[in-house]
């Protein structure tokens, strides 16, 4: 009787609300992936480059949330079979987010087909249209705040992207990369 009484105080009136209370699973609080836009487009491109056995380079950011970002995905695609490089740009001499130089280097050097940026990319137009035009294909993993035009990339998974209707604004890029490691289907 108390049980009963402290969930319907808590406006737990159905069955199946309280089993869900009581007994709770992550993948019933997790919102769904699907609803960021382009989730689907980059869960499937690198998906593709799962089976095909494609070289990934991941992009990240030099702090705390670009580091467990590149960590978690590097760790995820490590464990389906594929050897990724992380390319974290050398904050003096390189600056913030992509550049042209490294573009040549995940490239030229790490043999990439797939470019998949964490926690930046959202406002590096140039250095991702570049990134394009050498046979990269380029996936956005970001949470920063977007201009009206977005990179011209393959995928650009922001729930703060300008067109955004994601009720979660406040994730991190690391957010975003989990999310998006639950959904990619090999």
């Amino acid at each position: 009787k108390n049980l009963a009484t402290i969930l319907v105080n808590r406006g737990i009136l159905e069955p199946d609300q309280a089993f869900s209370f009581l007994d709770p699973k992550l993948k019933d609080l997790l919102p769904n992936p699907f609803d960021l836009i382009d989730m689907e487009k980059a869960a499937d491109r690198i998906a593709d480059a799962v089976i095909n056995n494609e070289q990934i380079t991941i992009f990240g950011d030099y702090d705390v949330d670009g580091a467990t970002s590149s960590a978690l995905l590097k760790k995820f695609l490590y464990a389906v079979g594929l050897k990724p490089e992380v390319y974290i740009p050398h904050r003096l001499n390189e600056g913030y987010g992509p550049n042209k130089n490294a573009m040549d280097k995940i490239k030229e050097e790490h043999k990439s087909s797939l470019l998949v940026t964490v926690d930046c990319g959202i406002v590096a137009f140039e250095p991702l249209e570049y990134a394009k035009s050498i046979g990269l294909d380029v996936i956005i993993l970001d949470h920063h705040l977007s201009q009206e035009k977005l990179p011209a990339v393959d995928a650009v998974v922001n729930p703060n992207r300008f067109d955004e209707e994601f009720e979660y604004k406040n994730l991190a890029a690391v957010g975003v990369v989990f999310l998006a490691t639950i959904v990619i289907r090999s």
